[in-house]
């Protein structure tokens, strides 16, 4: 059995050279200031390397290019490498994490998380919250909508309508959002969970072992983020018997073969 428990596999900026890695969190601290003014917009590349003009252009395209996709979004246009670029979750995570002020440093996300929860959990049919009623009720309009921005960006929240300077003018929390406030109320698991830059992580087990098969399964669980994924051609009740330990919040797929489902290796059980 191959137990793969999997998030979206990082690009750690612990692997870039020291010099490197300085410019990467600088980058990440402009567009953390961006973010705070207006969270919808990044900044154009021009802006960038003006707002980082101690270091080469060219050194900085690399290392933006280098962290795209997880810590940074960049868009890049005809002859230019880099047209747009924005911080993402995951930026602001790293921030946090290397012990820079974000707003991960209070617990806004929760009580917004909290009053969507309760409202979706009371009311039958779909329900949403005006954006004024979140400000009035829990902090003011910049930590609203920058948390609020960081909760969309998770997919734990979905925003609706917007102009006028404005992102959204309601939100409504998503089931995935539902199930990491309950994990967050009943087990204590943080948003974002701690550890949470870890790449992907892998072991075989094989027959006849069912010891380590468990002990391996509880250690990889302690980790898993989103998803965890098994790959067993032979799946029977013993493997199931180890998924209670995963928390409700985390995804489980099972992959195996025809001697259990009649095809090929293909999906035989999800959550």
């Amino acid at each position: 059995m191959s137990v793969c428990i999997s998030r979206a596999v990082f690009v750690m900026m612990s692997s870039l050279g020291q010099q490197d890695e300085k410019i990467a969190r600088e980058i990440l601290k402009v567009l953390y200031d961006q973010f705070e003014e207006i969270q919808y917009r990044g900044l154009t590349g021009e802006d960038l390397y003006d707002a980082l003009d101690e270091y080469d252009r060219d050194e900085v395209a690399y290392i933006a290019e280098r962290i795209d996709g997880e810590y940074v979004n960049v868009r890049g246009a005809l002859g230019k490498r880099i047209s747009t670029i924005q911080i993402t979750a995951a930026g602001i995570e790293k921030l946090h994490e290397d012990g820079y002020g974000t707003i991960l440093d209070d617990d806004t996300r929760y009580a917004i998380l909290e009053r969507l929860y309760r409202l979706d959990r009371e009311n039958a049919g779909i329900v949403l919250c005006k954006r004024d009623e979140l400000i009035d009720e829990i902090a003011n309009e910049e930590t609203v909508d920058q948390n609020i921005w960081y909760l969309k960006e998770k997919r734990l929240v979905e925003t609706h309508g917007g102009g006028g300077g404005l992102f959204y003018h309601n939100v409504g929390i998503t089931d995935r959002g539902a199930d990491r406030f309950e994990a967050y109320e009943h087990d204590g698991i943080e948003i974002p969970r701690a550890g949470v830059h870890r790449s992907l992580r892998q072991a075989s087990i094989g027959p006849n072992e069912p010891q380590k098969a468990e002990n391996l399964f509880r250690d990889f669980v302690e980790v898993a983020q989103d998803e965890v994924i098994i790959i067993d051609r032979f799946a029977r009740e013993p493997l199931y018997n180890l998924l209670q330990h995963v928390p409700d919040s985390v995804k489980i797929k099972v992959m195996t073969t025809d001697r259990v489902t009649g095809g090929n290796y293909q999906l035989g059980f999800a959550r």
